[in-house]
């Protein structure tokens, strides 16, 4: 019990730590604490009550979806699958590497891909994985040098005919038109990545890129008139207790003018 208790603890201190100023994601993911449960994906590890690595430090909104090339990938549900001694050929450009790992059919899930596991292949413009036995396929994109992390994405691998992965596959070629920094072809349409839209060149910025924009500059627009309002209202009152200052010496002006011109006149009157 005390021990379950200190785990916790524990636990919440590294939480903590990560919040306040962890800013490589890689980091997060490599503590000995963290077990199967993607730490990425917010939902599944709240729901576990294990660590998460929380998405400001990870971005992992900011790798959007992979493209699979469907030569060998059929789908059942939602679930990709592929035979196994296949290479899974996955394009990402908002991905700089992508890590996996390989687990038998009927092998727990205690550990997930870091940016050490086992390193894709890259050739062109793709990803390279070996599904070498039946079970699952676990992967995740990578860039900033680990520090930016994808969640974790799996593809289930089912029994093939024999074959190993042995010399890499050509990559299809693409005869659709797309930027390939900006953009990725997916299932055969270009779609843009990231903050960018308008494919295929992608130079145009997305609604919420815009509307977060917009609402910069409202705001400076509201700091402005705010500012220029405190400085009028400051001087009207600067105006107005000057012009409170000046009424009571026009009225002791006044009062010693006429005194003064009593006495003369009672002087010429003497005289």
């Amino acid at each position: 019990m005390v021990r379950v208790q200190l785990l916790t603890v524990v636990n919440l201190l590294i939480q903590v730590q990560l919040s306040l100023g962890d800013v490589c994601c890689s980091t997060c993911l490599a503590q000995p604490l963290i077990a199967g449960v993607d730490a990425v994906n917010w939902t599944a590890c709240s729901a576990a009550k294990s660590i998460c690595c929380f998405d400001n430090v990870c971005r992992s909104w900011s790798f959007g979806a992979p493209n699979y090339n469907l030569a060998q990938i059929t789908f059942v549900g939602s679930t990709a699958q592929i035979p196994s001694g296949s290479w899974l050929q996955v394009n990402w450009p908002a991905a700089t590497n992508v890590s996996y790992m390989v687990l038998k059919s009927g092998q727990p899930k205690i550990s997930q891909v870091l940016n050490t596991s086992l390193s894709a292949i890259y050739k062109d413009n793709y990803y390279f994985m070996c599904a070498n036995v039946p079970g699952i396929l676990y992967y995740r994109g990578f860039s900033d040098h680990g520090c930016r992390a994808s969640t974790e994405m799996y593809v289930e691998i089912i029994p093939g005919n024999g074959t190993k992965c042995d010399a890499l596959p050509t990559p299809p070629a693409s005869t659709v038109e797309c930027d390939p920094v900006r953009g990725a072809v997916k299932n055969g349409v270009c779609t843009c990545i990231a903050d960018n839209s308008g494919p295929p060149q992608c130079l145009a910025n997305s609604w919420t890129k815009l509307a977060a924009e917009y609402t910069g500059i409202a705001a400076a627009i509201v700091s402005i008139c705010g500012a220029a309002y405190g400085f009028y209202r400051q001087r009207q009152h600067k105006i107005k207790n000057q012009q409170e200052n000046e009424i009571p010496n026009q009225e002791k002006n006044s009062s010693s003018h006429v005194s003064h011109q009593f006495q003369q006149d009672a002087t010429e009157y003497a005289l």
